[in-house]
């Protein structure tokens, strides 16, 4: 579904270990950025995927989405984006999960 998701060819999705997914989405503005996420997470729920294992009343598979959102410059690295991104991901996990929140 994530690899499916991905409109342009620069665009990776990549698993990152376990559970967590890690993806490398360059838009022309961090809003067209933001919306594609959001967007993605709704189709993940859409899904309608049973999770039985699921701590949440409705036992179908959610996401927690963590966006890094800034531009790119020649001083910043991918750790620092990772960090950022890790940093909101664990905010929408502990915050309520099944949103995507963005760190600026």
């Amino acid at each position: 579904m994530l690899q499916s998701f991905v409109q342009k060819e620069e665009d990776l999705v990549f698993r990152i270990g376990g559970e967590e997914f890690a993806g490398l989405i360059n838009r022309s503005s961090i809003e067209e950025g933001e919306a594609l996420i959001s967007q993605l997470n709704t189709e993940i729920e859409n899904l309608n995927i049973e999770h039985l294992q699921s701590k949440l009343s409705t036992k179908k598979l959610t996401v927690s989405i963590g966006v890094c959102s800034e531009l790119v410059t020649a001083k910043t690295d991918m750790e620092h984006f990772y960090k950022l991104a890790d940093l909101a991901l664990y905010e929408a996990k502990e915050t309520g999960r099944n949103k995507m929140l963005v760190h600026k």
